[in-house]
């Protein structure tokens, strides 16, 4: 529901040239996804992505094992990763360390999670990316 949301945020009126007949302005966002384990990374990134095909968004897997190019990366709107990958991206700036301005996104929406009040998940958001 949460990525839903984002899609629906970028959403731009007026016609479409896309099949789906959204609208979407797909460079003007990311989702990064954690998984808490590869094998889940590449379920979910094998799941969104045929559920998502239809919209144009492309879902691409982060993790130990599979690496992105920059320009993968720009192509991707939602990354899935698993913690000990994204503590790498974050921390040691290298081709996907751009990725890393992400960041402000996923703190934002840690506020957003405080807000609502799932404390535990907020902390746990918080654990992943600090």
């Amino acid at each position: 529901m949460s990525i839903l949301r984002v899609l629906m945020q970028y959403v731009q009126p007026g016609p479409s040239t896309h099949p789906s007949g959204f609208n979407i302005n797909r460079d003007a966002f990311k989702v990064i996804y954690v998984a808490p384990m590869k094998a889940l990374a590449a379920e979910i990134t094998r799941k969104f992505g045929k559920r998502l095909a239809w919209l144009g968004i492309k879902v691409r897997e982060l993790t130990g094992d599979m690496q992105l190019t920059r320009q993968e990366i720009a192509e991707t709107q939602i990354i899935v990763t698993t913690p000990e990958k994204w503590d790498v991206v974050t921390r040691k700036p290298t081709g996907e360390g751009e990725l890393a301005s992400v960041c402000v996104s996923v703190q934002r929406s840690v506020a957003r999670i405080r807000l609502i009040g799932r404390k535990s998940a907020c902390s746990s958001l918080m654990r992943c990316i600090s």
